[in-house]
């Protein structure tokens, strides 16, 4: 099994594995914006493929020093077989790629298969929330303490600091 980036061919395998994993799939047209904003930099949209067939995606957002999980999905008859994991792995490596400290994950109350699966990658259940009119649990994975290098903390400081400086600037023209 292999983890390429997605592109529009892998479309309409991508549509049916969602349709298999959500009430309420992603459009072609979503998905191709997706594809277009991975393109761009500004997401990561992969998918797992064995043999000639997508089994598995994984759609993220890099909000540095978060990465949040917008939409993962595996084809029922590969479930349990590891695709999910080597999909988490990847976003994993971009933690340390990025000098990101944690992943997140929306997951709806009812699906306890998928609380079983991020518990089992290490994630705890950090709060509840609600998405529209469902409930749901956010999945948070952090990088222990002792794997963060002093490059990796003092770019999580500078990018922090960063964004201090930008509110503080937006606050004061709001105040002018």
């Amino acid at each position: 099994m292999k983890i390429s980036q997605m592109n529009t061919e892998h479309v309409s395998q991508v549509i049916a594995i969602d349709r298999q994993c959500y009430k309420s799939p992603m459009s072609r047209k979503t998905l191709d914006s997706t594809i277009r904003k991975a393109r761009g930099g500004l997401m990561h949209a992969v998918v797992a493929i064995e043999g000639d067939e997508v089994v598995g995606y994984l759609i993220a957002e890099i909000n540095s020093p978060d990465i949040q999980i917008l939409s993962i999905g595996v084809q029922e008859s590969s479930r349990r077989k590891g695709v999910g994991t080597k999909l988490v792995s990847y976003i994993f490596d971009l933690l340390r790629d990025h000098k990101c400290i944690s992943v997140n994950a929306n997951v709806e109350e009812h699906k306890l298969e998928a609380h079983f699966f991020f518990s089992s990658q290490g994630f705890l259940a950090a709060r509840t929330l609600t998405i529209g009119d469902k409930d749901a649990y956010r999945f948070r994975y952090t990088v222990p303490f002792d794997n963060l290098s002093d490059m990796h903390i003092r770019a999580i400081a500078e990018n922090s600091l960063a964004k201090r400086l930008v509110k503080a600037e937006e606050d004061d023209a709001l105040d002018e």
